[in-house]
């Protein structure tokens, strides 16, 4: 290899906004995670409730 596949080496303040982009993108995918567990669980729970 001679390190032609690899990227470009980005200047400091590109460096810095992709950096923050993709801890926004984790945050959100976090987020979106928790609110499908949640609406499962509240699904769920009304089930039960109906049951009862």
């Amino acid at each position: 290899m001679t390190g032609e596949d690899q990227l470009p080496r980005m200047s400091g303040p590109k460096r810095w906004v992709r950096r923050v982009l993709v801890w926004l993108g984790g945050a959100l995918a976090v987020l979106l995670g928790l609110m499908l567990v949640g609406a499962g669980y509240e699904s769920a729970s009304e089930a039960a409730d109906a049951r009862a």
